[in-house]
Formats: structure tokens, C-alpha cells, sequence
């Protein structure tokens, strides 16, 4: 063991092996438990405490009969809190009072606390009211998941239409409400996505099943056994099986950060070469491609998420294993102070890390390029007399218009995303296995005969064009409809942070852009989609404050990011599925710099761990590239297009340290590598 400081071994306090599959988890948690946010939230107790009482509450608790509870991070109280409102919290018994959370302000370093009475954070005090936490993955024996949608396992009654329809409307399922019937476009999702032989062996009869979709005499009805639609009148008699959004398709034991998906840390530890091995051959969730983090990974964690966020999910104040070689030995970084080490022959954690870039696909329905939505192929090959057919069926959102693609568009996608993507999406390796127009003459292979492929259909729509989503197109941007929550500026930062629509890279909009949405729609227009008329932020930023738009008049005026100040939110994305204020130049496409800013080591592999616009190969930019795009664009547009007017890093090395280019004029500087200089990134990458 060679280490420069000292080596303390904590043991993790988490059970939760790193190299098996998501346990299943069958849960009744207490009552007053509420779900949202992939969480459950147990009912606070009432009781005035420390932090580190509260801390130690939640992490004995066993409440529902398991271990894992932890306290919220700050947004995710928030985020909870915003989703929700004071009355539905009050109706479940919270008292309006501040809670302990989490997380640290980074400057700083005070503990925050969350008020439930108003929705404002403040600095901790010595006691406050405690919440606990834990990740939400329920899937008793039976249930079925396809992209985002939980099935609730059907039992051995039949029941006549209206007696289905308030059979899965009574049911509270693994502790959720909200379960309704599913429509046949999902059913035929599900049995192309799972096939025959999987729902049969998870004990689902072999009859017809219920769908809420109409179709005379009364309403459509699926059979899994062989795939058949068809229709039937509401008196009959057939089996019943709900369907749940579950919004969730991670195991319960893996967070993604800055493109990565991460493992929990085991709970015993290795040497380097067995821990190096254990990852690469890890299946976790269902997929291969596990490795060890690189030491700038493991900082970018730490520094952005916090030793407290990290303690509850397994990161103790231990060393764990960096995939660096380091002197004689290999990295490791130690998760109570971010000290960094390393070590020759001693044994610590393991933590695994792979990309989340190529994930969504093999969870989700449909992938977008081009301007176009794919499906997922069907799971199960079928003849062309079937396939030319089946999009008009088998599409999984009924909101768009789906076709058979073209030779030239499969080419172009798998020229795209490439061979290896397409596969983890659930492609074939080779495009020749997926029918194409014009297809086969139909004398050459009759039905049931002939060569059989798999199917993937294609809409021309924008995925935002379903009149269902409430999402506008204006022009070249897309904007996600407005909550009837008014929010801080804070909250409202966070809420275009989520993935809108299944998509990344949401912003808040400039003035410029609300005016434009506002001169297009109109207020009245506004209304009747059901948005919000009165004042809206904006990203511009005046005096000391943000610009704030008014829908009714067009008025504008500014205001402070305070607790008292709130206002509507709008996000807004480019329609050509690339975040808002990206720009092209020079053969190049920028990413606007987004996220937190953070020391130059902890961002080295931000940029390539992205999936920015459905697009990897993202990286730092030099600094000639963005000294050329200053140049070529002008700082004054790029800050109004919404890019930070100071610095940013590049790859460029200095004497000491790394160069920095500021945006509004093209001034290049240095940093050092100190851990206070913390600065954003644009992340570029080859048109």
C-alpha cells in the first residue's frame, strides 16, 4: 500500500450488490406515504431535529420493511413541492414547516432547509422537521414493463368493459393510483416488444384482453398469444390487465450524471485488477459496457453532487478505485473530502460506470434523426404481406401518423447513430433485416411465405406535434406548455432541466423569444391552449435581477431572484431536436454551455459523456475554435442567444494551468487547476 495520505477503509452501509440485476421489490409502505418523482416520501413524523438526527432517522428507518431511506436532495424537495401544492400536502398531514435536506450551497457551505409553508429555501437552522426518502422501483412477480409504461399482471377473472375500466381505476398497485386500461396501441407495443413467449411465461393468460380504445361494436381487444387486434362489444367478457406510467426506466441502483450511468459502490472491497475485472464483466440492469471511472469521472461526481447526496447512495467516506494509472499503482479518490490518492497493491471499492448516451433508446419507444420519430423495431420477425400493413397499427403514439420507412432513411439513420447504437437501441446489425419501401412484389412472397424481417415504422411529425403534449412549434423553437405553478427563479432554473418530452436541453427563453411566442399566439390564443397570461421570466438578466415578460400586453419589466418573486415558466428547445441557442460555424455544431460550472479537471469528460440533440461525439473546444466562433458570430449574439458573456474552458493547456475564452469579446485568459476556479463548457462536435 503506497499511498501519500492516509488510507481510513469505512465499511458501506448499503446491501444492494453492485453486479446483480434490480432486485424486485414487493412494498407496503406506511400510510400517508406519498410517490412522485421516482421517490417515495414517507409522512413526516412531526418531530423537531438536528441535522444529523435526521440524518441517522432516515438511514435506520425500515419503514415498509426496507433499508435505503435517505433525506431529499434540495431540488428534489422542490421539484416535489412545485408538482404538487401547499393544499395536497396539508390533505396528507405535512406540517408547513422547514425541512432538513441534502445539500450544501457550493459557496457557501451552509447546510439548506426547504419550507413547505411558502416553497423557500433558507440556511439550516439548529432543528428542523425531517422527510425521508427513498428510490421508488416496485415490480412484483408478473408485472411487465415496456419503454416507460408498468402492466399490472391480469388475474383469472374475466369482467365485462364497464366493470374493467373501474376495476383498474379502483387499483392502488404497488402502492400508486392512477391506473387506467391501456389503449391497443400500447398492448401491440408490448407484445412486439416482449413477444408471446415472455408474457406466457410470466403467468398471463392466453385469452382476449381489454384496451380503452373505441372500435365497433364497442372497443378493441388484444390477444398476446399471437398478436391478433380486434373488436367487441362492452357486455362481453374478457381479461383485464392496468397500465401505470412509471416514468422510471433505471434499476433502482444506478444514477446518471453528466451522460454516465454510475452502479452503487459494492460493499466489500478488491484489489485494482479484480475490480477492473468485476466491471467489465457486470450485466447490471440488463446491459454490458461497465468499466471503471477515470479520476476526472469520479471528481465531476463528487463535486457536483455532494459527499451528503453520495453518502445516502452508498458513497461512505471511502476510496474508490479510478481506472488511472498513477506511479506505480492506479487513482483513487475518497468520497468523505474529495481527497485524491493512489494506491500499488492495497484493496478499496468499487464503483461501476458506463455511458447513458446509449440507453434511452433500448427503454423508450421511438428515437428521433432528421427531423423524424422511429419506432423500435418489433421483436419478432414477420412477412412483408403483414409488415406493409403494421404501422398504421403497431406505432406506439397513435397522437402521430406512422409509414414504412424508405431504403435511403434506414441508411441515413444507421449512417448516423451506427451500427453499435443502433443495436443497443434494439435494432438489427445489419438495416437489410428491416423492410423498407418499396418493399418485395407481393406474387414473390405471399402471405405467410417468403422472407420475413423485422418492421420499425416512421413518422414525419415532429415528436412535439401531438395536440395531447399542450407543446407549441413557433418557427425553428419548440415550447413545453406552462405549469400552473409560479415558481422563484431558482425552482424555475431547475424545472428546464428535466428532460421535457423525452428530450434534454431546455432552457428558459430570452425576452426576444417570449415577445416572438406572444406576437404569434396571441394572449387569447395563450388561453385557450391553456397557458398562463400574466408574467413570465425570462433569461435575460437586468439590474439585479431577470427580465420578466407580461402575456396580457407585451409589458416588460425585471425582477429579483427572490422567494417572493414568482412567476410562470416556459422551457423552450430548437425544433431540430438540438438544444436552444446552438450554433453551426465552421463545419462545427455548438452546444450552448449549460449545467454547473466546475473546475477544469472535473470537466474534462463532461462533454463526452453527452448525448446533446440524440448526438454523441461531443468534446471541449480548443481555444482557436472558440476564439473563431467569437469572431465569426460576435459575443454580443451569442449572449443574447442565451451563452454566458465571461469566461469559459477549452483543451487549450496554459503554463499554469488551462486557457479560458471570454464570450463577449473573445479575451483569452488562464485558470490554474485549483478546485475555486470553476468555469462552464461549450461542448462542440463535427457537423
Amino acid at each position: 500500500m503506497q499511498l501519500r495520505y492516509l488510507l481510513v477503509a469505512v465499511s458501506s452501509m448499503f446491501s444492494l450488490p453492485v453486479f446483480a440485476a434490480a432486485p424486485i421489490e414487493v412494498t407496503n409502505y406506511p400510510a400517508g406515504t406519498l410517490i412522485g418523482d421516482n421517490l417515495a416520501w414517507l409522512k413526516p413524523d412531526g418531530v423537531a431535529r438536528s441535522e444529523e438526527e435526521a440524518t441517522l432517522f432516515c438511514k435506520n428507518s425500515t419503514a415498509g420493511g426496507v433499508s435505503g431511506w435517505r433525506l431529499p436532495t434540495r431540488d428534489e424537495i422542490s421539484h416535489f413541492y412545485y408538482n404538487r401544492n401547499q393544499a395536497q400536502l396539508q390533505n396528507a398531514a405535512w406540517p408547513a414547516a422547514a425541512y432538513w435536506t441534502a445539500s450544501i450551497e457550493d459557496f457557501s457551505g451552509q447546510q439548506l432547509v426547504f419550507n413547505t409553508a411558502d416553497g423557500a429555501t433558507a440556511y439550516a437552522g439548529s432543528t428542523h422537521q425531517t422527510v425521508c426518502v427513498r428510490y421508488y422501483y416496485p415490480l412484483p412477480a408478473g408485472f411487465l414493463k415496456s419503454g416507460n409504461l408498468m402492466f399490472l399482471p391480469p388475474d383469472a377473472s374475466t369482467r365485462n368493459f364497464p366493470t374493467a375500466d373501474a376495476y383498474c381505476a379502483a387499483q392502488s398497485a404497488s402502492g400508486r393510483r392512477g391506473w387506467r386500461l391501456p389503449t391497443v396501441y400500447e398492448l401491440a407495443n408490448l407484445y412486439h416488444e416482449r413477444g408471446a413467449g415472455a408474457i406466457s411465461a410470466a403467468g398471463w393468460p392466453s385469452g382476449w384482453l381489454w384496451s380503452n380504445t373505441p372500435g365497433a361494436p364497442a372497443y378493441h381487444v388484444f390477444r398476446m398469444t399471437d398478436g391478433l387486434p380486434s373488436t367487441a362489444g362492452g357486455s362481453n367478457a374478457y381479461n383485464v390487465t392496468c397500465v401505470h406510467d412509471d416514468n422510471d426506466p433505471l434499476p433502482v441502483s444506478t444514477l446518471v450524471h453528466d451522460g454516465l450511468r454510475w452502479a452503487r459502490p459494492e460493499t466489500t472491497v478488491r484489489n485494482w485488477g479484480s475490480a477492473a475485472a468485476a466491471c467489465s464483466a457486470s450485466t447490471l440492469g440488463g446491459v454490458g459496457g461497465w468499466r471503471l471511472p477515470s479520476m476526472a469521472e469520479l471528481g465531476s461526481l463528487y463535486y457536483s453532487k455532494g459527499a451528503t447526496f453520495l453518502s445516502s447512495f452508498g458513497f461512505g467516506a471511502s476510496w474508490i478505485w479510478a481506472s488511472d494509472v498513477q506511479g506505480a499503482g492506479h487513482s483513487v479518490l475518497r468520497f468523505s473530502d474529495g481527497l485524491p490518492s493512489y494506491d500499488v497493491s492495497g484493496s478499496n471499492y468499487t464503483v461501476c460506470v458506463r455511458s447513458a448516451a446509449d440507453l434511452p433508446p433500448a427503454h423508450t419507444p421511438t428515437l428521433q434523426q432528421g427531423g423524424m420519430v422511429w419506432s423500435k423495431p418489433v421483436k419478432q420477425a414477420m412477412p412483408w404481406a403483414n409488415a406493409q400493413y403494421s404501422c398504421s397499427w403497431y406505432a406506439p403514439n397513435p397522437g402521430l401518423s406512422w409509414r414504412m420507412p424508405s431504403q435511403t432513411e434506414v441508411a441515413a439513420l444507421y449512417a448516423e447513430k451506427g451500427a453499435a447504437w443502433m443495436q443497443a437501441a434494439g435494432f438489427p446489425a445489419d438495416p437489410a433485416n428491416l423492410w423498407t419501401l418499396p418493399g418485395p412484389t407481393t406474387s414473390s412472397l405471399p402471405e405467410g411465405n417468403g422472407a420475413r424481417h423485422l418492421l420499425a415504422c416512421v413518422s414525419d411529425q415532429s415528436a412535439y406535434s401531438n395536440s395531447a403534449s399542450g407543446a407549441q412549434i413557433v418557427g425553428a423553437d419548440v415550447w413545453a406548455k406552462t405549469g400552473p405553478t409560479l415558481r422563484p427563479w431558482y425552482a424555475t432554473e431547475k424545472s428546464c432541466d428535466e428532460a421535457l418530452y423525452g428530450q434534454s436541453g431546455w432552457r428558459l427563453p430570452k425576452r426576444s423569444e417570449l415577445q416572438t411566442l406572444r406576437a404569434t399566439l396571441g394572449a387569447s390564443g395563450l388561453s385557450q391552449l391553456g397557458w398562463a397570461t400574466d408574467w413570465y421570466w425570462a433569461f435575460n438578466p437586468q439590474s439585479s435581477g431577470f427580465q420578466v415578460l407580461r402575456m396580457t400586453d407585451g409589458l416588460t419589466s425585471w425582477a429579483a431572484p427572490t422567494e417572493s418573486n414568482r412567476y410562470t415558466a416556459a422551457c423552450i428547445h430548437d425544433a431540430n431536436g438540438l438544444p436552444a441557442g446552438s450554433v453551426q460555424q465552421g463545419g462545427l455544431t455548438w452546444a450552448r454551455p449549460g449545467g454547473v460550472p466546475r473546475a477544469h479537471w472535473a470537466m474534462l469528460h463532461y462533454c463526452q459523456g453527452q448525448n446533446i440533440g440524440g448526438l454523441s461525439g461531443w468534446r471541449m473546444p480548443s481555444t482557436a475554435e472558440v476564439t473563431a466562433l467569437v469572431a465569426a458570430i460576435g459575443g454580443a449574439n451569442l449572449v443574447n442567444d442565451g451563452w454566458p458573456a465571461g469566461y469559459i474552458w477549452t483543451a487549450t493547456p496554459a503554463s499554469s494551468g488551462n486557457q479560458a475564452v471570454r464570450i463577449s469579446d473573445g479575451v483569452v485568459s488562464y485558470a490554474t487547476a485549483a478546485d475555486s476556479n470553476r468555469l462552464p463548457v461549450a461542448c462542440v462536435r463535427a457537423n
